[in-house]
């Protein structure tokens, strides 16, 4: 969507769309970089963590959790 924007303002060639097309830019930029950070995360593990209890535990404790919603 970013990519079709920043095509659409540059076919304009309108010279007040260049900040925006400059900040789509920027978005995109962003967006490719945090892409390319979480892929290159390591898998989940799906194992559950070894203090889930103490934390459903402490969360239990809060008036403002639902254990039917978490």
């Amino acid at each position: 969507m970013i990519d079709a924007s920043v095509a659409a303002a540059l076919a304009r060639r309108r010279p007040d769309d260049r900040p925006a097309t400059r900040e789509l830019r920027g978005f995109a930029q962003a967006f490719e970089r945090a892409r390319q950070a979480l892929a290159a995360m390591p898998e989940h593990d799906a194992a559950p963590r070894a203090d889930a209890s103490r934390i459903e535990a402490w969360l239990a404790d809060r008036p403002d959790f639902d254990r039917n919603t978490a």
